[in-house]
């Protein structure tokens, strides 16, 4: 397997961008760009479009332009550079960048099919930029031009330009002074002049291009006509009364106005803000539409960013027709539709709801045979989830993913608030399908507990669609079902017995709801009697069991349901390592092992019975409980003594037995259970602690006496907790965890998978710890390899992983810096060290690991990124990825009638190659602004550097044969003038030579 190097290849960055700060729309491509704080970009279509572009440098990105129906997006970024993305290409690159040097950045503007950019500046300056070679051209629009020369202060930076819509050569321009200035193009001169009394934030044209709107701090839209420059025709004051003194005063400032036209209306215009002020109450962000006479405010629940209206046409002179409104907010993305009464909101398609509760948990799982996904899919139509696709008014981009094996992912997220919600992950993107909000099965948290029912650990088994899931006191077990139902949701509870001081508080309940509450309400009583005075770390009683089981259990809908509860007592003070509650499924005998602090637990999910409980602060002695008989009835026996021997190993090659008295065995807490692989020949139980202690329980089943025995079996130890622990067979093959045997099956059909064979049983263990990595062979004891993170300062093993592949085995793991490493069995070789895939910015960082070599891990609190490790998986993935840029006809522009005509209106075009290009003169200095080209090595760019390369190369021939030309025609007109010169000095010597010597009387 070939591993794609130090720099990580993305498949995917899913949910909502961090930190947005910028939107903007291609009406012909059908296309939004969203723009974020760390220089992100993400770019959005149809369902099954959607793309994450970054910057080299995570620089803020102020503004999106497009370049509209070219394939092209322009990028403005607080470093004063801008960036030209071809989008053209399967993945979008920068083509050319030009960074500014002595001027700040404040805004851009691209008319629609030019190939020039209007750039402004902080200084009050606009420069021309062409799009093609992104040089600068010698016309620029200075400060010193655009006031009056009776002005002495400085106008302000640029706030807003735009291009009148019916006349080419005149260019609005705001100030953030509040100067509006009517450019002349063409004749560089200043046509019209407004001073508005307030601070312009923007500005935008009526489509008859006679007026303009200007939007302001003050909360208040100007009208301004282009015959009449004293005064605004009309000063709208949206939500307060314009004729009372100082009304203007209470607003807040509007930050954008734009003025769309339609047929039904004369006008239609929508933007931020502006809202009265009121006294010790938050500012109320808000959209505000105005229809003819009718104003709609629509509050938002986060701060406004920026909003595009969506229209049908890019033509600002036509009825541009817009269908909806998108509003970016800083924490989510609205859609209003302007065609529907009310304008209600239209819900994204893609999985941009991620952090309505921040992610607590994170797993991703293959579902190649769709066992799975068939059945949640037909969920989620009964739920009517799958709806919002079809009124999604995008439809931008292809989509060109197919059904694949490598494809074919579920994403599973737990939440804070008790949520479980199923992500259908494809190449590019992921939405919801599913959600179960575990919260419905408890009462009301007793004791104002902060994150009580947040999800802190998922486990799905896919062949058996089985759920099991925790939190703070609780291990909840779900099973898939297509009917409604409501059947009894059995509880046990099980306490820490020796802490809290019960004898048996292990049992199985049945009956109603109501015995079920009352059963812990007696434990409740049972424990005041117990405790004399309470724990200093618990208030009341309620604080040990904060979570109780509904009293009234209601219906279960379609979906996952719940069928089996295990409640724990609450733990105030926990140790770091040990706090999670820590369980292992071994579907093919039906158990469930569950571990918290120093107890594991043993339980049978389907016959609701605990069948065994271990303590670690008395390593050796392992309590059976049989089947009882009754539901309170339980036998408790010994099944093996303190004298059994356990392994150690000691140092990097080598081990040595000892006896169990010899162990120190002060253990602090369980970190990591899991249960042998299934096509073993026996059932063992690892556990591992904190302490670095990987212990093996090997168990037993008696099915005459329905009992299970639990017997001492290998024991190594590591440095610091155990995370991980992997089996692999004597040839290097990697054992599957007990929710994939039939996918290592089907991948090994060549090979015996039979249980009783020799050839399928776990022969090495790769074990690994927050510190080390190691691998261990089970037949002699020895450790074969380690591998340790201790020399890279700080660096603590986050998750771990084993697969193998047709071209060898290998384990991969990733540190809390968020370095993926990645190294060969069975001899260590270390072949990826990669750059830092996250920032140490989250509280908890959620990594997975699945099979083809994939990646997932929360990259932000509001997104999800997706990475392949191999570059042969990457190359297969890249031919089904989507594509952003598709060839389509732009409408017509409207066509002016002869009535029309006589009345005023007409289009009058500018040829502006002829005034900023090289046929107006030099270009600008070189000290204003650098260019940097791309010089990306990957070969999916080379198509479009060599277009750009022959099309270079086709205009320097022309250049070359024009000067040729006009050098030989230089070099006749100079013979012609050579010969001129000597016909005329030997006429002139003649006639010196005819009145040489003649008198002046004889001339």
């Amino acid at each position: 397997m070939r591993f794609v190097g130090k720099v990580r290849v993305k498949i995917a960055r899913n949910g909502f961008p961090y930190k947005p700060t910028c939107l903007d729309y291609d009406p012909v491509q059908s296309l939004l760009a969203i723009g974020t704080f760390e220089g992100s970009i993400r770019i959005l279509g149809k369902l099954g479009v959607e793309m994450h572009l970054t910057h080299e440098l995570q620089v803020p990105v102020i503004q999106l332009v497009f370049l509209v129906n070219e394939g092209a997006l322009l990028s403005v970024c607080a470093d004063d550079s801008i960036h030209l993305w071809n989008l053209r290409q399967k993945q979008p690159a920068i083509l050319h960048s030009l960074k500014f040097n002595k001027e700040r950045l404040t805004h851009c503007y691209i008319p629609y099919q030019s190939k020039w950019i209007y750039v402004g500046t902080e200084k009050g300056n606009i420069y021309m930029c062409e799009v093609e070679n992104f040089a600068l051209s010698r016309y620029c629009l200075s400060w010193n031009k655009a006031i009056d020369l009776c002005q002495r202060s400085h106008p302000g930076y640029v706030v807003s330009i735009a291009e009148n819509p019916v006349d080419e050569s005149k260019m609005a321009v705001a100030y953030s002074t509040g100067l509006l200035v009517v450019w002349d193009i063409k004749n560089s001169v200043t046509e019209r002049r407004y001073n508005a009394d307030y601070g312009v934030t923007s500005i935008s044209w009526h489509s008859d291009g006679k007026e303009f709107l200007s939007s302001h701090i003050n909360g208040t839209i100007c009208i301004w006509n282009l015959r009449q420059t004293t005064k605004p025709r009309q000063v709208l004051l949206p939500h307060g009364n314009p004729e009372v003194f100082d009304e203007s005063k209470k607003m807040n400032k509007i930050d954008k106005a734009v003025w769309a036209s339609n047929q039904e209306q004369n006008h239609l215009i929508v933007f931020s803000g502006g809202l009265k002020e009121v006294q010790e109450q938050p500012f109320v962000p808000s959209i505000t539409i105005m229809q003819g006479k009718s104003v709609t405010v629509l509050e938002m629940d986060f701060p406004v960013m920026d909003f595009q209206c969506l229209c049908q046409t890019p033509w600002k002179s036509d009825f541009q027709q817009p269908f909806a409104v998108a509003i970016l907010l800083e924490q989510e993305m609205v859609v209003v539709d302007l065609k529907t009464l009310g304008f209600p909101c239209l819900e994204t398609p893609y999985g941009m709801d991620i952090h309505d509760s921040p992610v607590t948990c994170l797993k991703m799982y293959f579902d190649d045979g769709a066992r799975m996904m068939p059945k949640l899919n037909e969920v989620a139509l009964l739920r009517g989830s799958h709806s919002k696709a079809k009124m999604w008014p995008l439809n931008g981009g292809e989509d060109n993913n197919t059904d694949s094996k490598a494809e074919s992912n579920v994403i599973v997220t737990g939440h804070v608030d008790g949520s479980i919600r199923f992500w259908e992950a494809k190449l590019g993107y992921m939405f919801s399908i599913y959600k179960l909000r575990t919260l419905k099965l408890f009462e009301k948290c007793l004791a104002n507990h902060e994150n009580c029912f947040a999800i802190e650990n998922i486990d799905v088994h896919v062949e058996k669609q089985i759920l099991i899931a925790s939190n703070c006191a609780s291990v909840m077990v779900y099973s898939l079902c297509m009917h409604h139902s409501d059947h009894i949701i059995e509880c046990l509870n099980m306490c820490d017995m020796e802490q809290i001081g019960c004898e048996n508080l292990i049992g199985k309940t049945k009956g109603n709801n109501t015995s079920q509450n009352e059963h812990q309400e007696s434990d409740l009583e049972e424990m005041n009697g117990v405790f004399e005075e309470l724990p200093q770390s618990f208030d009341s009683i309620e604080d040990i069991f904060p979570q109780r089981l509904k009293s009234s259990q209601p219906q279960q809908n379609p979906g996952f349901q719940a069928k089996l509860l295990c409640f724990f007592k609450h733990q105030k003070e926990q140790s770091a390592n040990c706090q999670q509650i820590v369980f292992a499924i071994h579907a093919s005998n039906d158990l469930l092992s569950i571990a918290r602090s120093t107890c594991i637990f043993v339980v049978n999910y389907l016959t609701k019975v605990c069948l065994a409980k271990i303590s670690l602060s008395d390593f050796g002695s392992v309590s059976e409980v049989k089947e009882p008989t009754s539901p309170m009835q339980t036998e408790i026996s010994s099944s093996f003594s303190k004298e059994d021997q356990i392994f150690q190993i000691s140092g990097a090659s080598g081990s040595h037995v000892t006896n169990t008295s010899d162990l120190n065995t002060n253990f602090e807490g369980v970190t990591f259970a899991t249960f042998s692989p299934p096509v073993s020949a026996t059932v063992c139980l690892w556990i591992g602690t904190n302490a670095g202690w990987l212990s093996e329980y090997i168990i037993q089943s008696q099915k005459k006496t329905n009992s299970i025995h639990l017997n001492n079996g290998l024991r190594f130890q590591l440095y610091e907790a155990i995370v991980y622990c992997g089996f692999l067979t004597s040839t290097w093959i990697v054992l599957p965890r007990c929710a994939d045997v039939q996918d290592f099956i089907a991948a090994n059909s060549s090979v015996d998978v039979d249980q009783n064979t020799s050839t399928n049983s776990a022969e090495y263990i790769v074990a690994c710890s927050k510190q080390q990595i190691k691998l261990l062979k089970l037949s002699t004891n020895t450790c074969m390899q380690s591998y340790s993170v201790e020399e890279m300062h700080g660096t603590e093993i986050l998750v771990c992983y084993l697969e193998t592949t047709s071209n060898g085995s290998f384990v991969s793991f990733i540190t809390n810096q968020g370095i993926l490493i990645i190294l060969s069995l069975p001899t260590f070789s270390l072949l990826l060290v990669s750059s830092p895939l996250f920032q140490a910015r989250l509280p908890s960082v959620q990594v997975c690991f699945e099979k083809f070599a994939k990646c997932a891990f929360v990259s932000s609190p509001s997104e999800i990124e997706r990475i392949v490790l191999s570059t042969d998986i990457y190359e297969s993935i890249q031919e089904n990825t989507c594509q952003l840029f598709m060839p389509r006809n732009p409408p017509e522009r409207e066509q002016v009638g002869i009535l029309k005509s006589i009345f005023g209106k007409s289009y009058a075009t500018l040829d502006r190659d002829e005034l900023f290009g090289s046929e107006a003169g030099e270009s600008a200095s070189k000290g204003i602004a650098t260019k940097y080209t791309s010089m990306n090595s990957n070969l999916q760019y080379t198509n479009v550097g060599t277009s750009e390369f022959v099309k270079d190369l086709q205009q320097l021939r022309k250049n070359v044969s024009e000067r040729g030309q006009k050098l030989g025609d230089l070099e006749e007109r100079t013979q012609q003038m050579q010969m001129s010169a000597s016909k005329f000095s030997s006429n002139a010597h003649n006639v010196m030579l005819k009145f040489k010597n003649k008198k002046w009387y004889q001339l």
